[in-house]
């Protein structure tokens, strides 16, 4: 039995990542090919599926198939509404309350603090504040050791963006190439690909999550004592693939189907925390891992070393999410939290301040002062727009002293 709680939770999803996790196309700008293949014999040739990020419903205007995010799975996989919600929630891995029978419930009296606590999902922290493994997390370190080393395509990609080979070592990111897959399918069967979300089944037809562009593989590291002093090679809990191409019409990155959002560079986050209160660089939080990226290659630059930036990667991010519950309980660890300093590293857009606030006040409420929460945006009197474009003009500049000391020479 679903609860109201429940009913409303996953009907608040929102419905393009809901629609990525099914594995359909969401196009950034015009309508996407529509899932409805029965009602498109010859195929969706003039792309006719919408979604409306404000009333988050989707719509077909040539089928007329449409609805919330519940609607779009049961027909999607053809279910029952039943076997639709714990559908969705398997998918994006949202733990249901699971609720009494109507007759029950009603003689049992709820606080609102039972009723609050119910809706969040608990975090993935151990006593000892390292992640503890995700149901797959072996065969998603199995699938990143098939891996092959970085493409030309990448490192050319990763050079374009100012980042160094040092720190391409560091991260981690390799390429998929379907050797990758002919290695994995021979070590795993096809209902553990499937569970482990790396293969996805529409309409009796099953296929690889990562496909075509989606060829690099980001590594999340789990933060333990031989990762960071370097006895054992780093533990890979999950793995993101990523696409290199500009396409408007298509997402950045795609993760196993039913996995949830995890810190992305929690091993730095892990040896920050080891380390207080001696550290000397503050931690750095930012939205997205290229961000991250930036930041760790602006400290190699002037420090020597990476320092300590974490990415809480994926949309919905607010003060109850698991994610950004699982960063606060490390970063307010110490009972002195007077000594402890985060920047939040934010893009010159509406969603960078509304990411600011929602870490701040997390933060806040946890302890940390608000004078020790800095919005971190070096490239603001720049007007630029992120850390990578601050990272560029930083290239682009000492590039030009360069060439000028060249010119007195």
């Amino acid at each position: 039995m679903l609860t109201e709680l429940d009913r409303q939770k996953l009907r608040e999803l929102d419905i393009k990542d809901v629609a990525e996790r099914l594995g359909i196309e969401v196009r950034q700008r015009g309508n996407s090919p529509c899932f409805n293949t029965l009602a498109h014999a010859n195929g969706d040739r003039h792309p006719s599926l919408s979604f409306d990020g404000k009333t988050n419903k989707f719509k077909c205007f040539a089928c007329g198939v449409s609805g919330d995010t519940i609607d779009l799975v049961a027909k999607v996989d053809n279910l029952e509404y039943v076997d639709a919600y714990k559908r969705l929630a398997d998918l994006m891995g949202i733990t249901l309350e699971q609720g009494e029978r109507r007759q029950d419930r009603a003689s049992r009296s709820r606080t609102v603090q039972e009723v609050k606590a119910s809706t969040y999902q608990p975090i993935r922290l151990n006593g000892f504040f390292e992640y503890d493994p995700l149901p797959y997390t072996e065969v998603y370190q199995a699938f990143y050791d098939a891996c092959e080393p970085p493409s030309n395509e990448l490192k050319a990609w990763w050079h374009g963006r100012g980042l160094s080979d040092e720190l391409l070592a560091k991260a981690g990111w390799r390429t998929i190439t379907p050797r990758t897959w002919r290695k994995i399918e021979k070590m795993y069967d096809e209902p553990t690909l499937l569970a482990s979300g790396l293969k996805t089944q529409n309409n009796g037809q099953i296929r690889q999550v990562f496909w075509g562009s989606y060829n690099i593989a980001i590594p999340f590291y789990n933060g333990t004592v031989e990762t960071v002093v370097g006895n054992d090679p780093k533990q890979v809990l999950l793995v993101r693939a990523r696409s290199l191409e500009k396409r408007e019409h298509a997402p950045k990155y795609l993760a196993p189907i039913g996995t949830s959002p995890t810190l992305y560079g929690y091993e730095l986050v892990w040896a920050w925390a080891c380390d207080y209160p001696n550290y000397k660089h503050p931690l750095i939080i930012t939205e997205s891992e290229t961000d991250a990226l930036a930041c760790r290659e602006l400290s190699l630059r002037k420090y020597g070393n990476e320092g300590y930036a974490v990415a809480l990667c994926g949309g919905g991010k607010n003060e109850h999410s698991p994610i950004v519950r699982e960063l606060v309980k490390i970063v307010a660890l110490e009972s002195d939290k007077t000594k402890v300093k985060v920047k939040v590293c934010v893009d010159a857009d509406e969603t960078g301040e509304h990411f600011f606030t929602t870490i701040g006040n997390a933060l806040y409420q946890a302890g940390i002062p608000a004078d020790n929460i800095e919005a971190f945006k070096p490239w603001a009197k720049l007007n630029l727009k992120d850390m990578g474009d601050y990272l560029k003009y930083i290239d682009k500049r000492s590039k030009t002293r360069e060439d000028a000391v060249r010119l007195k020479e």
